[in-house]
């Protein structure tokens, strides 16, 4: 637990336990001893309800975006993201949030949920190869090999791949590369979700649209994380808190030493990160880490909406873009026949899809 009882025992003669010289040794002893509290039966019962909700709104999310229901299906990992996840279990339903997007057709919110993703959990290799595959739909294939390198290049990340995955990986890079240098020009449409038919208007709505909700100065407001067990609310406690002194009232005057519950923080998910050695990838749960992580990620993606907006910015700039796009995008074409294809593929290394965890 988080500790909060305070435990006023008697030293030898017969005086209340504390820090000054005049207490016993054994009374001092026992009172710093004493300052860790068990949490209560309410408290435990109330952790395992909600963590049980988190699964069951997951697993629905997972079945709605199977049944290609994707509306739903952001609703159920949305709910189930307000429930206090601790920060592994939020990439995943990030991640998976981020699916079900993509198939929406809202890139921007998908790219968005991937670095929320990637920021909770470095190591997750699904968010990193499902970001990608957005990048690479974007026509930025430059950010999309300089994710997968990092994949590749991180030995906790391609260490945990299975051979074919490696390879698909290798693979996937190697086609990346040939795009490079013929993908220049940004898939800014598809990224504030316009048509090349768009007015003024529609890219101002649009990008004060993502700008509201992805903006760097509130990117830890809208990353949804906990770094502490779901804990009751402050009413329900108190009134738990009542019934469990009534019960135990009886025993307690019979006590020599009596019990004093002096705070209500909620247990923490790991108390010391970086005290294991053995495991690295506990320093994952650092909040400081994971909040910088987090402010990194909502400004790179804040960049993406920006070009977006500023090459989107008047009918002439959107000529532009377009001419742009179409000429690249022929010879991408030409590319593919001859086997050049860059895009993701299915499941595994190879792209976004195949099964949500």
């Amino acid at each position: 637990g988080g500790g909060g009882a305070s435990l006023k025992g008697r030293g030898d003669d017969g005086n209340l336990a504390n820090n000054n010289a005049a207490a016993s040794p054994e009374a001092a002893s026992y009172r710093i001893e004493a300052h860790i509290r068990v949490p209560a039966l309410f408290e435990v019962e109330y952790a395992i309800s909600t963590l049980k909700q988190m699964q069951r709104l997951k697993e629905d999310g997972n079945a709605a975006i199977k049944a290609g229901k994707n509306e739903l299906a952001i609703e159920k990992y949305t709910g189930a993201l307000n429930q206090n996840c601790c920060p592994i279990y939020a990439s995943l339903l990030y991640c998976n949030r981020a699916a079900a997007y993509h198939a929406q057709g809202a890139l921007a919110e998908a790219v968005a949920d991937c670095c929320r993703s990637k920021a909770l959990n470095p190591t997750y290799f699904k968010a990193s190869s499902r970001l990608a595959s957005l990048l690479s739909e974007l026509a930025r294939p430059d950010a999309a090999l300089s994710v997968l390198n990092k994949c590749q290049d991180d030995k906790q990340i391609s260490g945990a791949l299975s051979e074919t995955d490696r390879k698909s990986l290798k693979e996937r890079i190697e086609l990346i590369e040939v795009a490079v240098p013929r993908q220049k020009t940004p898939e800014h449409f598809k990224m504030l979700s316009v048509s090349r038919s768009c007015s003024d208007d529609d890219v101002k709505k649009a990008y004060r649209k993502l700008a509201l909700r992805n903006h760097p100065d509130k990117a830890l407001l809208n990353c949804s994380v906990s770094f502490t067990l779901p804990y009751p609310t402050a009413s329900a406690y108190d009134e738990q808190e009542s019934k469990w002194r009534n019960s135990n009232n009886n025993s307690n005057n019979n006590n020599n030493n009596s019990t004093t519950i002096t705070t209500t923080t909620p247990p923490a998910y790991i108390s010391s990160p970086k005290s294991d050695p053995t495991w690295p990838s506990m320093e994952l749960y650092t909040k400081e880490e994971v909040e910088n992580r987090i402010k990194e990620g909502a400004s790179w993606f804040f960049t993406l909406i920006n070009q977006a907006s500023e090459q989107l910015g008047d009918e002439n700039k959107r000529r532009r873009v377009s001419l742009k796009l179409d000429t690249e995008n022929s010879k991408l074409s030409y590319g593919s026949s001859s086997g050049l294809s860059t895009s993701g593929g299915g499941g595994g290394a190879g792209g976004s899809g195949g099964h949500h965890h």
